[in-house]
């Protein structure tokens, strides 16, 4: 895992080492400010029009053209960098999206959409996360991101590379972990040649990085795939039987149910059926006397006779309570979790090859927070919890 600066916020710069990049590079505005005089010249009339205004106001700020040494010059005049970018994110989309402008193989921001600057940037402007590649494969990678650029701007060679990778950060707000999938546009870099141009027949012999500087800037876009990677890694942690039965290992999965579901407050259980007994597998509520199998491993499947479990278990399907408070006729086991402090619950039968072999409980202190509109994920889940209940029961 990469971890190579640590900031304040404890979160973790996704960086390599600059001095491992032997490239010179520079901060410029060039490419995009040529985007609108593109666009002044050749754009319909109504964009024409804007560009004119833009470049209008470019023309005062001449520190903005050339290369740029120094961010305060940029941070100067927001207003117009925040014009300039228009070109790139879409002003109607920037409070959903994710995404910023970098400087050239520096994955340090200075120009960033606000969910982008919320969650994937610390405040020195480095892109946060936690990536599973060792540093070395992160500077490899960009030394061949690097000579790709120069094989298609000064070569019009196009070789196609391509690294995705994924990062992972906390939310600020839930505690959380989500993931996001981050991908670089190049549109805005440009390479310049020192001296002559290397006439190419091997890269390292004869592309030496010191004959090239590589100007503008990139763009990064973070795609969530917080769904994708937790479900995975749900996955990959039912295949041991151990992790629903180590109560260590049941809490890190309990986290995982929890990113997926964006409810940082729930609790999750399991029990297993085995003819009419019921064994309780591991509940992660940190106080475990939360647990209505407090004080015995086993119940009798009379126990929750007229219980949410039971009807649960009779229909084969999940059952959602979003408020235990206004449940009418409430079972012993229903006033035990609201005795307990828990408020919504939703409960859903495990089942193995048509078999019912156990039930999976989730419950929240929130009104409310238990709902169908979490039914999607629940249906992803239910048959790796089923598979892992069997094979601890085996």
């Amino acid at each position: 895992m990469s971890e190579l600066h640590v900031p304040e916020s404890a979160q973790v710069a996704v960086t390599t080492g600059v001095d491992e990049f032997p490239f010179r590079t520079e901060l410029s505005l060039a490419p995009l400010i040529r985007y609108w005089e593109h666009e002044l010249t050749e754009g319909c009339s109504v964009l024409a029009s804007v560009a004119r205004t833009v470049l209008d106001q470019v023309a005062h700020v001449p520190e903005l053209a050339g290369p740029v040494t120094d961010l305060t010059a940029v941070r100067a005049h927001d207003d117009l960098l925040r014009a300039l970018m228009v070109a790139v994110f879409s002003p109607a989309a920037e409070d959903d999206g994710y995404a910023a402008a970098l400087l050239p193989f520096r994955l340090r921001t200075f120009f960033a959409t606000p969910g982008f600057a919320r969650l994937l940037t610390g405040g020195d402007g480095f892109v946060l996360g936690r990536v599973d590649v060792d540093a070395d494969v992160l500077v490899n990678v960009r030394m061949l991101h690097a000579y790709s650029l120069i094989l298609f701007r000064v070569y019009g060679i196009d070789v196609g590379v391509e690294y995705p990778w994924v990062s992972s950060v906390k939310d600020p707000d839930t505690g959380l972990d989500r993931y996001f999938k981050f991908l670089v546009n190049r549109r805005f870099l440009d390479v310049d040649v020192v001296g002559e141009r290397p006439v190419l027949s091997a890269l390292l012999a004869v592309l030496p990085p010191d004959k090239f500087v590589i100007r503008g800037f990139s763009i990064l876009k973070a795609v969530e795939v917080t769904e994708q990677e937790v479900l995975s890694a749900i996955e990959r942690e039912l295949i041991d039987k151990e992790s629903i039965v180590s109560t260590e290992r049941f809490r890190g999965l309990q986290d995982k149910v929890r990113a997926l579901l964006r409810r940082p407050e729930i609790d999750l259980g399991l029990a297993a059926i085995e003819g009419d007994r019921i064994l309780s597998l591991n509940f992660g509520s940190r106080d475990a006397h939360g647990c209505i199998f407090a004080g015995s491993t086993h119940h009798r499947v009379s126990d929750f006779a007229g219980s949410v479990y039971e009807r649960a278990a009779q229909e084969r399907r999940p059952l959602f309570v979003e408020d235990l408070e206004a449940l009418p006729k409430r079972s012993r086991t229903e006033e035990g979790l609201l005795a307990a402090g828990y408020r919504s619950l939703v409960v859903a039968p495990l089942i193995y090859q048509d078999t019912l072999i156990g039930s999976l409980k989730l419950v929240s202190a929130k009104p409310g927070s238990l709902n169908l509109t979490l039914m999607p994920h629940l249906q992803q889940i239910l048959p790796l919890f089923a598979m892992a209940v069997k094979r601890s029961m085996d």
